[in-house]
């Protein structure tokens, strides 16, 4: 059920005017292959998917049937060159990415888009539900534990804003509303990759900075997902 959604939204964002049909596609965070072998089986493009989790790279390389081109590395410094896709797809990962790890991982999926490109994002949007575990820091849009924070909670208006600061050009954007009480609100955009002078990646990039090599930050595993921790400025 959860698959046949993402791929469905996906289908959507890839129908727009403006939006690559065909090409090389990236999948991030894509964990056991479930959404990625799919995206390769029904869909024109050439499929890779990433996972910093080994374990979830060894899982989907077994899935059969389809060509697929899998790495283990981090979305802060993805390993392909710049230019490498015609289309990034997030398949519910950036509300794991906190704080100033966000701008980089944005970064990072422009970098890799070929001019005219496209970046898919589905993630959280809104307030977490009341029955949430964890305490909710307004400021941050993050879920606390410990001090530190964890998943993040974007509203509307601050994602599109994060996705213009990062050099994207919105094409379109839909909610999809949480349809029972413990669950939250879902958001969609398509974004066009804009010129390079909207947005100055320098001080995104060390300057030891290597784009094909793996680096991997701060972050806790748990299970196939990734989860990327950092601690809140005082």
């Amino acid at each position: 059920m959860l698959v046949a959604h993402a791929l469905a939204q996906v289908r959507r964002a890839l129908a727009l005017p403006g939006v690559p049909q065909s090409g090389r596609l990236l999948e991030l965070g894509c964990g056991d292959g479930c959404i990625t072998v799919r995206l390769a089986r029904e869909l024109p493009f050439a499929v890779s998917g990433v996972d910093i989790v080994p374990l979830a790279v060894a899982l989907a390389a077994q899935r059969e049937g389809v060509e697929l081109e899998l790495r283990q590395g981090s979305v802060l410094a993805l390993p392909w060159p710049d230019g490498h896709f015609d289309a990034v797809v997030d398949g519910n990962l950036l509300h794991c990415i906190v704080l100033g790890d966000r701008a980089r991982c944005l970064a990072e999926a422009w970098r890799v888009l070929a001019p005219g490109g496209a970046l898919i994002v589905m993630c959280l949007a809104g307030d977490p539900p009341p029955s949430a575990v964890f305490a909710f820091d307004p400021v941050t849009r993050c879920q606390i534990r410990d001090g530190v924070a964890g998943r993040h909670f974007a509203t509307q208006e601050s994602l599109l804003a994060e996705l213009t600061a990062a050099g994207f050009e919105i094409a379109a954007h839909w909610l999809n509303p949480a349809t029972h009480a413990e669950e939250c609100d879902e958001m969609v955009v398509a974004a066009r990759w804009a010129s390079i002078t909207q947005r100055d990646p320098s001080p995104l990039r060390p300057s030891s900075w290597n784009p094909c090599s793996p680096r991997i930050s701060v972050t806790l595993s748990i299970g196939l997902s990734l989860v990327v921790f950092s601690p809140i400025p005082s």
